[in-house]
């Protein structure tokens, strides 16, 4: 009789230990539900933050291309053709890997 009670002690205890850690499992589920639209909108900004910043730098490049073009710098004056295309490139590539990877990073 005392194995059979010791048994259903440690099956007792055993299930208890279960639902402890399915319930925790459970708010983690949904405490990551709560929180991924918030993620999404934060690293959406990112994204913005980032796409911006490229573009004024494209954009300081280019002026400053333009000027030294202006005052005879033969380098600056190559950069006035392609710094727009390639700080253009740039900034859409980013912009492209930023949102395709926003839905698996906000999910973490």
């Amino acid at each position: 009789m005392k194995k059979l009670m010791a048994i259903v002690m440690i099956m007792a205890v055993l299930s208890i230990v279960a639902v402890a850690y399915a319930a925790n499992e459970a708010k983690d589920v949904a405490k990551k539900v709560v929180e991924y639209p918030a993620n999404v909108v934060a690293k959406s900004a990112e994204a913005v933050g980032v796409t911006a910043k490229n573009a004024a730098d494209t954009v300081t490049n280019e002026a400053q291309n333009v000027g030294g073009a202006l005052t005879g710098n033969a380098e600056a004056a190559k950069g006035v053709v392609t710094e727009p295309v390639m700080g253009t490139a740039k900034t859409a590539s980013e912009a492209v890997e930023y949102t395709v990877s926003i839905p698996v990073t906000a999910a973490k």
